[in-house]
């Protein structure tokens, strides 16, 4: 790695940390519900529209990109808070499905709001313009992220 690209590379970290630390500060807990169990309910969401049997934890997981016993201990807590509800799967009796509530489904909808009035102000902030070069290098970072993952 020559000299710019190193120095290149040391300020996307600074970057990224700086992200970071304020990730998650700047939305406010949600009915006692953190970012990442909100993300978890986002996730079963979007699932439901083309699964409506629930989605299985293993599932969730594989989506959100997280150890399956981070997600299992999630849920439990959604399940305890009434968020979300465990059934048996009907095809094969050892697995469970987890779907939204009522209680589950109005999170969502707070959550919308509430990452909606977020990014509306970024937006604001940037302009059209330098949004739609953010949304396209985030994506790009994306992409190429995950075909490091597979390579590995």
């Amino acid at each position: 790695m020559d000299n710019n690209s190193a120095n290149s590379s040391q300020k996307l970290l600074e970057a990224l940390v700086k992200f970071k630390r304020v990730h998650g500060h700047e939305m406010p807990p949600i009915d006692g519900l953190n970012h990442g169990e909100i993300l978890v309910l986002f996730a079963i969401k979007k699932a439901a529209t083309s699964d409506m049997e629930g989605i299985k934890v293993s599932e969730i997981s594989k989506r959100m990109m997280v150890a399956t016993p981070t997600t299992t201990q999630v849920v439990n807590k959604l399940v305890a808070g009434g968020y979300v509800e465990k059934r048996a799967d009907e095809k094969d009796a050892r697995a469970v499905r987890i779907s939204l509530t009522t209680k589950g489904e109005e999170i969502i909808l707070k959550a919308h709001d509430c990452f909606h009035n977020m990014l509306s102000g970024l937006v604001n902030h940037l302009g059209e313009e330098k949004t739609a070069t953010l949304t396209n290098l985030l994506n790009e970072a994306y992409d190429y992220f995950c075909e490091q993952k597979k390579k590995s």
